[in-house]
């Protein structure tokens, strides 16, 4: 979670700087990874080969509109549901 903070840290020049053709497809995919949750790690993954040939411009024009790269939010299930569940 140190890199996630790391990278959402960091100024907007930095942000769209590694969000360049092959960088994004290191940096970003490894952020993908670290946020958590299945979908994130699958789109993690996905994204090595894919963000350095094409992903790399939905996520420069992401960040170049103040916004973030595209992750899932990490869902925790309520308890009663999953793993999560309360046994009585």
């Amino acid at each position: 979670m140190k890199f996630v903070a790391w990278l959402d840290s960091l100024k907007w020049g930095w942000r769209l700087f590694f969000a360049f053709p092959v960088l994004d497809g290191i940096v970003y995919s490894a952020y993908r990874i670290a946020k958590g949750g299945w979908k994130n790690v699958v789109l993690g993954v996905a994204w090595i080969p894919f963000g350095a040939l094409i992903g790399w411009f939905p996520d420069m024009m992401h960040i170049a509109s103040g916004k973030n790269v595209v992750c899932f939010q990490h869902e925790e299930k309520p308890n009663g549901y999953g793993r999560n569940r309360k046994i009585r």
